[in-house]
């Protein structure tokens, strides 16, 4: 009897002074009751909180159990202590059932507490998409999050999968507040959302064509089917590799498109080119459409303008044939060539269709091709994600060619366009030191003399050039050099502190017009322009463009300063 009363009694004291669980096997191990109990459930839980009353409650009554066993011992009632032994068994009990509970419930429903078991982090994520299939449409909930993969809920991080950046990129921004508060509710804590992006994994945001792309048999003219593809194209035949004069202000260009030529949808993609009106972005755009196609004519190339493919957008809203105009450049092209991207600017529905349409191609790694006049960061009232899409690949611009080129290039036209005609050495100097930043306009001059020449039946000299010219290039021959001289004549300062880095409001003032007017009366490149000023950055030049751009409508004196400079500039230079 004395035995069993001392181990009554330390049981008693042990249970008492907080106890331990006898749940070794509990997949965490909390050796403490309360402890088990919290590493099972979060205290905002119902059943936790029904099992921590019950066990509070039963831990009370065991407590009060051992003091009257105690008492009764201490008066030698010994008869009364199976009054209280009885209730401290029944406490026992409680407990055990409460602690045990909790862990058995924690050990099969791993899911709702980190333990990794993929059945339950899927179960859970069913009830996460309950919740967005009620806040989303059925398109938007079908493209997303039909193709989410649950991975793992580990301690407070639930990790998905998607398989594009464009998906993952999109859920972040959207929804990751809606699924992280819903993850939170069902799990009963705060959890966060890691959204992982597989690579490797089949493309699934893009719908692919249900046909398979339909290839030409064997007995097929290859040179039949070629000519029909550059025409069904809107390429020009004649924009060609080999008709196009490579100088140092378009060699880093034309590397990058000869480049795209040969692997497209792998190397540089997208590509963007930039520069001025006539410096060959266009030749070269449609020079990679045809050297495509002539390594393979199964290539479904698509040339236009910006302008016509919004046209052709607008007729397909009047129409309501949108989803064929989204079938076609999203799932019928291999290469989409687009010149004069800038017409995009203040267009927003126009932005968004070809915001989609670019995700298209580039996820389906179809090559797509841009030219525009001003780089993307000079490009204004366009959507950044767009302008974050236009540097994703290779940035290139083509700038003003040097005499030797301009030279080349006059050289060149001769061979194709000029019938056998001879002209000397000293006329070609002529027009390359004359017409200087624009190849169509040295193109007209050409074909401006060879019909004068022709009509007048005189042969094509210096002093003929000359007289046939003197209207045509009067107006051409705006340079850097003579602007900058014009502005330091008309402020009364000197040339070299116009071109120095003295910033006084005297001189940067007289220095911003100027950088302004290079820009606007010449096609010279923001790097052209900033180099002329004693080689400062490009950014100079652009902040001061976009200064006096935005004064010039409010500031009546700086109006009036740049109408006087604009005519002088152009009364001298008709006069050189």
């Amino acid at each position: 009897m004395k035995i069993l009363l001392s181990l009554f009694l330390t049981c008693g004291w042990v249970r008492r002074a907080g106890g331990t669980t006898s749940c070794d096997d509990a997949p965490h191990g909390p050796r403490h009751v309360d402890d088990g109990l919290q590493s099972c459930y979060h205290p905002s839980l119902p059943l936790y909180k029904s099992l921590q009353f019950s066990y509070n409650r039963s831990r009370a009554l065991a407590h009060f159990a051992v003091w009257f066993s105690v008492y009764f011992l201490r008066f030698e009632t010994r008869r009364f202590v199976i009054l209280p032994a009885a209730l401290f068994c029944v406490c026992a009990v409680v407990q055990f059932v409460c602690v045990h509970a909790g862990i058995r419930h924690c050990f099969f429903h791993e899911g709702y507490r980190g333990g990794g078991l993929v059945t339950n982090c899927t179960v859970l994520w069913g009830k996460v998409l309950e919740v967005v299939k009620a806040a989303t449409s059925s398109s938007i909930f079908q493209s997303f999050f039909s193709v989410v993969t649950p991975l793992s809920l580990h301690d407070d991080r639930f990790i998905i999968q998607v398989d594009s950046p464009i998906v993952a990129d999109w859920l972040k921004q959207k929804y990751a507040a809606l699924l992280e508060q819903s993850l939170t509710h069902e799990c009963g804590r705060p959890i966060h959302l890691v959204i992982q992006c597989d690579m490797d994994a089949p493309p699934a945001l893009i719908p692919t064509p249900a046909e398979p792309e339909e290839r030409p048999a064997p007995a097929v003219d290859l040179d039949a089917l070629r000519q029909q593809r550059i025409s069904a194209s809107n390429l020009n035949p004649s924009h060609l590799f080999s008709t196009f004069i490579v100088g140092s202000s378009n060699q880093m260009a034309h590397a990058a498109a000869f480049a795209v030529s040969q692997n497209p949808g792998r190397t540089y993609n997208p590509l963007f080119i930039y520069g001025g009106v006539g410096l060959g972005k266009t030749h070269l755009m449609n020079a990679v459409g045809n050297a495509i196609l002539a390594r393979d004519p199964h290539k479904r190339v698509q040339c236009l303008t910006c302008e016509q493919f919004a046209n052709q957008y607008i007729a397909a809203i009047q129409s309501e044939t949108i989803p064929r105009f989204r079938e076609f450049y999203r799932a019928n092209i291999d290469v989409l060539l687009i010149d004069d991207i800038q017409f995009l600017s203040t267009k927003e529905r126009m932005q968004e269709e070809f915001f989609y349409t670019f995700n298209a191609l580039h996820h389906d790694g179809k090559q797509i091709i841009m030219t525009s006049d001003k780089s993307p960061q000079e490009l204004q009232h366009i959507e950044n994600r767009l302008l974050n899409r236009f540097e994703w690949g290779m940035v290139v611009d083509i700038q003003s060619p040097d005499f030797e080129t301009r030279v080349a290039i006059i050289r060149k036209k001769l061979e194709t366009h000029g019938n056998g005609v001879q002209v000397d050495d000293e006329v070609c100097n002529y027009l390359a030191h004359k017409v200087l930043n624009d190849v169509r306009k040295i193109e007209g001059a050409l074909i401006k003399l060879f019909a004068y020449a022709s009509l007048h039946r005189l042969p094509i000299t210096l002093d003929l050039a000359r007289d046939c010219l003197k209207d045509y290039i009067s107006s051409h021959t705006v340079n850097l050099e003579h602007i900058q001289k014009v502005v330091a004549d008309f402020f009364d300062i000197r040339l070299t502190d116009l071109r120095s880095n003295r910033r006084p409001r005297t001189i940067a003032h007289p220095r911003q017009l100027a950088m302004y007017l290079c820009r606007d009366l010449t096609n010279s490149s923001l790097t052209e322009i900033a180099q002329s000023f004693g080689g400062k950055d490009h950014t100079t030049v652009l902040y001061a463009c976009r200064k006096i751009d935005t004064l010039k409508s409010s500031d009546q004196v700086i109006s009036h300063q740049l109408d006087a400079l604009k005519k002088r500039i152009l009364e001298s230079t008709a006069r050189m």
